[in-house]
């Protein structure tokens, strides 16, 4: 339920359960079709299973198949058909499970466990001209501090590590700026 401050503000608030069963299809050549319609691509080899997947079009994609990000599709080496129910109000039409499908008995991704039956999204509507007034506001000093004597990159990995880096990339830009502003006498004297 979505607080009454936040109604009429760009923000909603969808439960989705598991409904519509639909199915990934793979063809003689190898490719693979998600129930949108999308081609997987192949990924690795599991034992005697092939594994598919595509991060980029389950990111982008409006109707969802699984609880994570994206979904990981195994066949094993007789099926060539995988089923899974979708969440949610589907936008678009869905394929069917083909009658001459051959699924493998090992396969169950319609009764898992560990896959809640609902799902709370919380959608928040872009406000593009608070965005572009917050771009202005901190995207310069920023690209200002980056440039600087040669911050444009990292040499560290991490995120402890990169934010340190970062810190001292800021401390010597407002240093230098400080000196600049005040003058190395009056600092001098201040400290």
């Amino acid at each position: 339920m979505l607080p009454k401050i936040y109604e009429g503000t760009g923000i909603s608030v969808e439960v989705q359960t598991k409904g519509a069963i639909s199915c990934f299809l793979r063809d003689e050549d190898g490719h693979v079709i998600c129930p949108m319609g999308h081609e997987l691509r192949y990924s690795r080899k599991r034992g005697k299973c092939l594994i598919y997947k595509d991060r980029e079009r389950c990111r982008a994609c409006t109707d969802k198949c699984t609880n994570a990000e994206w979904k990981e599709v195994s066949f094993g080496p007789e099926s060539n058909c995988v089923p899974v129910k979708m969440f949610g109000v589907l936008t678009g039409p869905v394929q069917k499970i083909p009658p001459d499908a051959r699924i493998s008995p090992s396969n169950h991704t319609l009764d898992t466990g560990h896959v809640p039956k609902k799902k709370v999204v919380l959608r928040i509507q872009d406000d593009k001209e608070k965005l572009k007034q917050r771009m202005c506001l901190s995207e310069h000093p920023f690209g200002t501090v980056k440039w600087y004597r040669g911050a444009h990159y990292l040499l560290c990995k991490g995120k402890i590590k990169a934010a340190a880096e970062l810190g001292l990339s800021f401390l010597a830009y407002n240093m230098t700026r400080a000196i600049n502003l005040v003058g190395v006498k009056a600092l001098i004297e201040a400290m």
